[in-house]
Parts: structure tokens; sequence; C-alpha cells
């Protein structure tokens, strides 16, 4: 049965939610193994990500002096093997994946990766404070019948107490989250056909949450921080309110449009308005739709975008009206001696989701 790892608050500037993949059998159901809200340590987990361009890896150590990155590298991928986040030859990757970590030196060989928010379905219900560990657990499966009765074959599920009802009801509110088998799976294949071993899945914005947690204790006066990602095929807004992660909106995108496709005359501020200005003015009026009383302080830019466009940050902060710098969560970090620090500052927004999946606590060493 699921361990008792849901003992740290949830008030924790993020939640470390994440799925292990290792197979449980309940009630003649596959179950993902748990939500692990406790852990041993960062010393052991690389985090992954898999795009069509490239393979980001990143490795981060917790010492007495805080983090160290031991670790990072971005490798190319050929055109066709992977195609708008669809792995097309599995086979190529894998060796490729493989090749990299060998020629990494790294002595783990666990893995963390996430899946876009828009893959998960996430669902919060409240159960009985009188429930033990075992029925909260059959009462999941139960709800997550009840919500998807003509899916439950075909996905992943996890589910984690998150405390007493909001409500102030005397309850206990569970969050549960499933994907798609198939969004998950193909993942796998790769990672095990590598030599590798899954530990974690996680959640995109639930990294992006844990790096902008480091990347905020810069600036602990600011009640309300964003932080916005854009990659060559998904943008991905989330705000922190008060400590706590309070939206998160995911829309498709195409930042292959406004990367420069000459690095040296670089891209025009008008050019950024008329490709990337509309999609960023749906994006923050969507949000202030749903939280008018919400103000956000700060807006914190991340990904491929962010990295290599030019005065980026303030183009963003002149569209949106909101302060807007470049996410490194790696100023406070140490280095170990082969890590090349002027290419991971320059790479560092686009490091943010890895850093996220690299702080991961690994519950299972």
């Amino acid at each position: 049965m699921l361990k008792d790892t849901f003992k740290q608050p949830v008030s924790e500037t993020w939640r470390l939610i994440k799925l292990r993949m290792a197979e449980y059998w309940l009630l003649g159901k596959q179950l993902l193994a748990d939500f692990s809200l406790t852990g041993q340590s960062h010393n052991n987990l690389i985090g992954l990500q898999i795009i069509a361009e490239c393979i980001k890896l990143l490795k981060i150590n917790t010492t007495e002096k805080g983090y160290e990155v031991e670790y990072f590298s971005i490798t190319p991928l050929p055109p066709g093997v992977v195609v708008k986040e669809e792995i097309k030859d599995s086979a190529a990757v894998a060796r490729i994946l493989q090749d990299v970590v060998r020629q990494s030196g790294l002595s783990t060989k666990n893995i963390a990766l996430a899946i876009p928010r828009s893959s998960a379905i996430i669902k919060n219900f409240l159960v009985s404070n009188k429930l033990t560990k075992d029925e909260i657990e059959s009462r999941v499966w139960i709800e997550a019948n009840r919500l998807f009765p003509n899916l439950i074959d075909d996905i992943y599920l996890d589910f984690v107490v998150l405390g007493k009802a909001s409500d102030g009801s005397p309850q206990k509110e569970v969050m549960l989250v499933a994907c798609r088998k198939g969004q998950v799976n193909p993942y796998l294949e790769i990672i095990r056909s590598a030599g590798l071993h899954i530990k974690v899945v996680d959640v995109n914005c639930y990294a992006f949450e844990r790096a902008l947690g480091l990347i905020a204790k810069e600036s602990p006066q600011l009640k309300t921080i964003a932080l916005l990602n854009l990659s060559y095929t998904l943008s991905t807004l989330i705000v922190i309110h008060e400590g706590n992660l309070i939206y998160t909106y995911e829309l498709n995108y195409d930042g292959r449009s406004v990367m420069p496709k000459n690095q040296a005359n670089g891209i025009s501020d008008e050019m950024l308005k008329n490709t990337l200005g509309l999609h960023l003015r749906h994006t923050m009026q969507y949000f202030y739709s749903s939280r008018p009383n919400i103000a956000i302080q700060k807006m914190f830019l991340s990904g491929v975008c962010a990295a290599e466009i030019p005065r980026f940050a303030e183009f963003i902060a002149g569209e949106i009206g909101i302060e807007a710098v470049l996410a490194n969560p790696f100023v406070k970090m140490t280095l170990a001696p082969s890590v090349d620090n002027a290419n991971l500052q320059k790479q560092a927004p686009s490091l943010v989701q890895c850093c996220g999946l690299a702080l991961s606590k690994n519950h299972y060493e």
C-alpha cells in the first residue's frame, strides 16, 4: 500500500507533487504510486526535459552551503525525431540520451520529468476526517470512476491529502491528479531504453512553482509574483500569491515565429508586438478576469524565448505594464568545477523547468 508521506504542510512555498513511475495494483486498477510531500534529498535526481529541438539535463546537489549545480547540458536532437512534443523515433532519442548521460560522468540514473498542466486532470474533493489512509485511497478510486468512468483503465492516477478543508468543515481535502497513459508511456520507454530509472513525473506548473519559489526568496517583500514560460510550442503562466500557487494557464503557441532568424540582427520590438502582443494581452486579460482583486507585482520570464530573444524582458514589461525580469534560479548556487558559468547564466531562463525537477525530493532513494 502507499506509504504515509503526507506530513509536510501545504503552506510551503512550493508543494512537491510528483508521480513515481512504479506500478501498484489496487482493486484491480493501476495506481501510479504517490505524491510524496517529504523526501530525503535532492542529490539523487536528474531533471530531464525532452522537446523537439533538444534534450535538457540538470543535476543539482544539496550541500552544507546550499545548492550546487553539478551538471547541465542542452543537446540538439535531429529534425523529425520529436514533433510538437510527440515522440516520432523513441530509439533515436533513447540513444542520444544514453550517450549524454554516459559522457556526463553522473553516477545517478534517476530521472525526474514533467507533463504539461494541460495534459493533467486535477480535481479536489472532501473526505471525512475519520477515514484511514487505506480508506482514503479507496475513495480516490471511487471518485476517479465517477469523474472519468470510460477512461479509468487508460490513465495513471495519483493523489495527495492536502489537510483540513478550507471551508472549516470537519473534513480533509484530497487532490486527485490523473493523466492518460499514452501521454507518458513514450517518455518512459525512452528513459528505460536509455538504461535510466524514472523516479518522478511532475506536472510542469509545480516544477515551475518550485523554481520560482527559489527565485522569489530574493524579493520577500512581494505579495504576488508570476512566471511566464514561453517555449517553442506552449506558453505557461503561473501566479503565486502569498506563497501559494493560485493560478496556472497554458496555451498553445508558436514560439518559433518570434525567434530571431538572424542572431546578429535579432528581432525588432515591432516584430515582437505583431507576433506576441496579442498573445500576451489575451493571457493577462484571462488572468485578471478570473482574479480581479489580485495584481501581479513582478513577472519572471523563462523558456527558450526568454533565453534567446534580446531585450525580451524590456519588451514584455512595456507590453503588460509590470516589472519583468529574466528568471535565473542559479544566482545563489555554487557551481561544480566542470560547469561553464557563462553558458549556464545564458541558458538559465530555458532551464527553469529542469531546475524545478532537479529540486524534487526523491523519497524513494
